[in-house]
């Protein structure tokens, strides 16, 4: 229930930090398996395609997704119609119009929608395009950068890379530690870390050993060190000093000095902080917007955050930003909303709406929450996928 209160996350390098999520153009279908076969469900249940995939991968923003059948890779839109067939080895994810496919020599090249192969399949390793760059390895030199014709920008010699952010990338040594490249491949920052972050459309980006990180801007230059850094939310990051947490903007300045014991991230222009051994909640100024009253705090989500009552085993509340009551007390687990709809357990797990309705009585052993207007529940006598009217869709064992 509390997971994101501990806001600082642990990275090893900058493939940790997972990318931005951009809603599809089209609604993304559902992914499901008939004996060894993979289809795709709309989201009233209608099949798209036959059961004829022996793998289907996860569909991209584009609505684009990896295929495969008989051993060979192709993809298919959400529609369920093939837009490669499938011929290739292995195949990446499109980005910025190109995908990397793999020959049965297992080199790969880039090609485009009309499945025109623009790159030649000569490298290894291929990642995708970020900013009209995309990092490979070429078998005899190391690893690099390309543009989108395929030229190359700099030289192949790093161990690893990563895509670019903000203009920077994070390059791995052949010894291990982590620098920065510009967009010209130009070495700008020595490798001297273990851990890397992406930079900041401000310019700053969170490095460190193993042990504690601090920020750095694109020259190398160190900011205030801390003993932790959280991820940005809403132009915030969570900071920890002497075991005490506040807040820094994305240039790396304390806005929020550390003074609380815990400190969340910030949604809907709120964060839960403890203050005095009580959760409540402050506002970007470091403001306290909801007086501490709470035992437990979460993230608000959908403008809505829920809320542990002082003093009882389990007396949950969902509360709107400015901390009135607008479900509950409840004496049941509350989860945070997702899609419009939150799940509870009470000895079951069930499903509410943002009127503390209830939507989907409590039957099963377990629910996940929505993602693309699909949520997976299971019991003992059903098990599948529902849509937002509540239909089960799909069984699993169909």
């Amino acid at each position: 229930f509390l997971a994101c209160l501990a806001a600082l996350v642990q990275q090893t390098s900058a493939a940790d930090a997972p990318p931005a999520t951009v809603p599809a153009a089209v609604p993304l279908p559902l992914v499901v398996k008939r004996g060894t076969k993979y289809a795709i469900l709309d989201q009233s249940g209608k099949l798209l395609t036959e059961f004829r995939f022996d793998s289907i991968g996860e569909f991209n923003k584009e609505g684009i997704s990896t295929v495969l059948v008989n051993g060979k890779w192709g993809y298919l839109d959400a529609t369920g119609k093939i837009i490669v067939a499938p011929q290739y080895w292995r195949a990446h994810d499109f980005s910025e119009g190109l995908a990397a496919v793999g020959s049965d020599k297992h080199l790969f090249g880039y090609i485009n929608k009309s499945n025109k192969m623009v790159i030649p399949q000569i490298y290894e390793n291929p990642g995708l395009f970020s900013e009209g760059l995309a990092g490979v390895c070429d078998p005899a030199k190391g690893c690099g950068y390309i543009d989108r014709t395929g030229n190359v920008v700099g030289a192949f010699q790093y161990g690893l890379v990563e895509p670019f952010h903000n203009g920077m990338a994070a390059v791995e040594s052949n010894e291990g530690p982590w620098g920065y490249v510009d967009k010209s491949g130009k070495l700008v920052i020595q490798p001297a870390w273990d851990r890397v972050r992406d930079f900041t459309a401000e310019g700053i980006a969170a490095v460190g050993p193993t042990d504690s990180e601090h920020w750095i801007d694109k020259t190398g230059k160190p900011r205030p060190e801390f003993d932790g850094c959280g991820k940005f939310c809403e132009g915030l990051a969570t900071v920890e000093r002497n075991g005490l947490y506040g807040y820094i903007d994305r240039t790396g300045k304390i806005v929020i000095e550390p003074k609380y014991v815990r400190a969340g991230e910030f949604a809907d222009g709120l964060a839960p902080v403890e203050i005095g051994k009580l959760y409540g909640y402050i506002d970007k100024a470091g403001k306290v917007v909801i007086k501490p009253q709470f035992a437990e705090a979460d993230e608000y989500s959908e403008g809505l955050a829920t809320v542990k009552f002082v003093g009882k085993d389990l007396s949950m509340a969902v509360i709107d930003r400015t901390g009135k009551v607008v479900i509950g007390p409840k004496n049941y687990l509350i989860e945070r909303f997702e899609e419009g709809f939150a799940r509870f357990e009470a000895q079951k797990w069930g499903m509410i709406d943002r009127q503390g309705r209830v939507v989907l009585e409590p039957r099963f052993d377990s629910i996940e929450g929505f993602q693309g207007g699909f949520a997976h529940v299971q019991s003992d006598t059903e098990s599948g996928y529902i849509n937002q009217k509540f239909q089960l869709i799909w069984k699993d064992k169909e």
